[in-house]
């Protein structure tokens, strides 16, 4: 940039060109007071970019970032220019251009070096790595404005994912079989069996904060359930004893019969519409537990028989629709059965099986033992493979069709180097949109979340 102290012959200069220019229609006697920033629009910007090489060495490149796509929003009442919404991680503030700035007065930018104001000219590479100081200076050579220019970009990637550790060996988690995590109350709770009975821990939650491992809880549910039956709705806890009986609890611990006939084979998923259970023959939904109606299948003969896991996607564009998808086995093929809810409009859609399609690029992997949740707007999956590992996560962007691994991935270091002591695993989602993955055997329990989904 051309540094020039703004003299008076200058501002004079300056002042009735643009008086002559842009105000005709005034006395040219009276000089204008107006000194305001009316606009302004970044230009194309630079973003460096981590990748690696052939050989697996660190690489950078560089891409270009649309600064358009960021408005800048002025607040003449504080002297403040800034985007609300951050430009992406890795933008170089150091050169920054600008394809638009309009004032009514004349524009100038406080220079680092020397403090003095000089002219600014929006085309010129110009350092925002800090606040930069615009000062506008009227016709009229006493008014002016002075706006404090504070770029912002993230300081993280939105994508990566930052785990913790939340305990390693934990003796009660490590003898579980059937694991079944969910987010309940105040806390994290996980359910399992143990030499027949249930027996659940209670993980502390307080915002973002957990609990140490010394402060978790572990009690016996005064019923032997079915872990992977259990579901929250409506402020309760539901589940199927190991003889088939549907029960309730406020707390986890102390279960009671619900007042029903109703006897499903599985339990399988609950949303705002209501749970959903499955029997032999077909899907059964119900607002309280007691009463339940049937739902329409399109293929009521691929019904899932065993290994049933479900979950409940919230729509992102209403509230009132959301999407079932549920995963299981018949006989020793996967079958994945997905319902779309619209309780808004009162349409009632049937549950469609999804068949598997030659050309999926990302078809449902071989797993075993398998957990759903819904995280970041679709459907999570991990499980064991066959050969007895830990898997991938898993994520469906649709919802029961395609299964891409890697777009959360685990500390694979710490995670993946197990010894195949793993016998299990389960996840789950806080309220605080961290995504939890806790494995029986070694009783390891990891949190982790998107940075983005961190950021307010």
């Amino acid at each position: 940039m051309k540094l020039t102290k703004i003299t008076a012959w200058l501002l004079t200069v300056l002042f009735t060109g643009m008086i002559l220019s842009c105000d005709l229609s005034s006395d040219l006697d009276e000089l204008s007071h107006d000194c305001i920033v009316t606009s302004i629009t970044m230009g194309s910007l630079k973003r460096v970019m981590h990748t690696k090489n052939a050989l697996g060495q660190d690489s950078t490149y560089e891409v270009n970032v649309t600064g358009s796509y960021y408005p800048l929003t002025i607040d003449h009442l504080d002297g403040k220019i800034y985007n609300n919404d951050s430009l992406p991680y890795g933008t170089d503030l150091s050169r920054v251009v600008f394809s638009a700035i309009n004032a009514s007065g004349a524009l100038v930018i406080r220079s680092l070096m020397t403090g003095e104001d000089t002219t600014f000219v929006a085309t010129d590479s110009t350092d925002f790595t800090q606040p930069r100081t615009f000062v506008v200076y009227a016709a009229d050579g006493k008014s002016h404005r002075t706006y404090e220019v504070k770029l912002n970009v993230h300081h993280e990637e939105g994508d990566s994912a930052v785990w913790h550790n939340l305990s390693a060996g934990n003796e009660a988690l490590g003898q579980m079989n059937e694991t079944r995590a969910l987010y309940f109350g105040d806390g994290m709770k996980v359910f399992g069996q143990v030499d027949g009975a249930t027996r659940m821990v209670n993980i502390p939650l307080q915002g973002t904060s957990v609990a140490p491992a010394a402060g978790w809880q572990t009690s016996s549910t005064n019923v032997a359930l079915q872990p992977r039956s259990v579901q929250s709705y409506n402020d309760r806890l539901y589940a199927l004893s190991v003889q088939g009986a549907l029960m309730t609890s406020v707390d986890g611990a102390s279960w009671e019969a619900v007042n029903t006939d109703f006897a499903p084979k599985a339990l399988v998923a609950a949303g705002k519409s209501g749970l959903v259970a499955l029997t032999e023959t077909a899907f059964y939904t119900s607002a309280d537990g007691i009463e339940w109606r049937e739902m329409s299948a399109d293929a009521p003969e691929m019904l899932p028989v065993t290994n049933v896991a479900g979950t409940c996607v919230a729509s992102n564009q209403s509230s009132m629709q959301e999407t079932f998808v549920v995963v299981g086995q018949r006989g020793e093929e996967t079958v994945i059965w997905r319902k779309w809810m619209d309780t808004l409009d009162g349409e009632n859609y049937p549950w469609v099986n999804v068949v598997p399609s030659v050309n999926n690029l990302y078809p449902f992997p071989a797993l075993k033992d398998y957990a759903l949740a819904t995280y970041d707007g679709m459907t999570y999956m991990m499980g064991m493979s066959m050969d007895g590992k830990m898997s991938a996560i898993y994520a469906s962007p649709d919802n029961g069709r395609s299964w891409k691994p890697g777009e959360m991935r685990l500390p694979t270091d710490e995670m993946l180097s197990m010894e195949n002591k793993c016998t299990g695993v389960t996840i789950a989602v806080d309220g605080e949109k961290f995504l939890w993955v806790i494995s029986s055997g070694e009783g390891m329990v990891w949190r982790g979340r998107h940075q983005r989904l961190g950021w307010k």
